[in-house]
């Protein structure tokens, strides 16, 4: 059981590992891939293969302080890989936040980069068969001015549910793009 564990001010994030076993739930611990920042929203692809996670990690020696997107990807004996960065565009400059890889082939996201409509916009990034990456902000029927960010795609990339300036909204894909939240 992955989850993440931050203080009562909710910072300092952290991701722990606990394990079911016989005599109950193991103590939580680090994972073996964490890293020397705060790292939160974990998220597994549907084969349980790869974890994406947002982290403050060093890059090349260098602390960062902005939270950007990472993915680790597990062997068949279970051993995670080190972590990869994920290369800009995906990754920029500002925040990242909760990451979700979609049905669709789409990984959506959301930051405050520059670009979109207002605070945080939800966001979604998709690399080619080169591993060139593409990224797009979903647009005004889903984005304002305020903050949208914590984009759960559907299984059927039917639909999604976004957390908007404090509330849930549920957004459903039509034939031509994204109806407004409701």
């Amino acid at each position: 059981f992955y989850f993440v564990r931050s203080s009562p001010e909710f910072s300092g994030w952290r991701i722990f590992v606990s394990r079911c076993t016989e005599t109950g739930w193991s103590t939580p611990e680090a994972p073996t891939f964490a890293g020397d920042g705060v790292e939160a929203d974990p998220w597994f692809t549907p084969d349980g293969r790869s974890l994406y996670f947002i982290s403050t990690r060093s890059v090349d020696g260098v602390k960062r302080t902005d939270l950007d997107i990472w993915r680790t990807d597990r062997n068949d004996a279970g051993v995670w890989s080190a972590p990869k960065h994920l290369p800009e565009p995906v990754n920029s400059p500002a925040t990242e936040w909760f990451p979700r890889p979609g049905a669709d082939g789409w990984l959506y996201f959301g930051s405050n980069r520059p670009g979109g409509f207002g605070g945080n916009d939800i966001w979604r990034a998709r690399s080619d068969a080169a591993g060139a990456w593409t990224v797009e902000n979903l647009g005004a029927a889903v984005n304002t001015a305020d903050d949208e960010f914590e984009p759960l795609p559907a299984p059927d990339a039917s639909r999604m549910i976004v957390m908007a300036d404090g509330d849930l909204y549920e957004i459903l894909r039509t034939p031509t793009g994204w109806a407004p939240p409701r």
